[in-house]
């Protein structure tokens, strides 16, 4: 059993829960019903919406003494990586579009106006991982996997 971050925000209108990146859910405490979504630019634009503003409303309810396992938004781990940790990275070469998977040290990592970079040392030099929507980047980020 791995272990994870937990957040909890109460709110009187829009639940949502994420699952992986791979599911979506939004409920309304008013309405009889939920939508889950599968759809992949739908889950995305829920997790944007989570990490990057109800994240910073919410409450820290369980956070494990190491951060280890995948993650599927460059924002669930920024804030958290070390210098000298090890990150896999699966996602898609910014100029080509070519899938990629970039193994690598952290070298920095750069937040600058709502933009998150991490600089990996991987042994074929220095790469630019940004999250989902890289532009500046040399690696656009899908999948972040700390691994030591």
């Amino acid at each position: 059993e791995k272990e994870i971050e937990l957040y909890i925000r109460k709110a009187s209108s829009l639940n949502i829960a994420l699952i992986d990146s791979s599911t979506g859910v939004l409920s309304d405490p008013h309405v009889n019903y939920s939508i889950l979504t599968t759809e992949p630019i739908f889950v995305r634009a829920l997790m944007d919406l989570f990490y990057s503003s109800l994240i910073n409303t919410s409450t820290l309810v369980y956070r494990p003494a190491i951060l280890r396992g995948k993650f599927a938004s460059i924002w669930s781990i920024i804030h958290k990586l070390q210098k000298g940790e090890k990150l896999r990275v699966k996602g898609f070469e910014v100029k080509t579009g070519r899938e990629v998977v970039v193994e690598g040290v952290v070298k920095n990592k750069v937040i600058d106006n709502g933009i998150a970079s991490i600089i990996l040392q991987t042994n074929n030099g220095v790469v630019k991982v940004g999250g989902i929507g890289a532009m500046l980047e040399d690696i656009e980020g899908l999948v972040f996997e700390i691994i030591s």
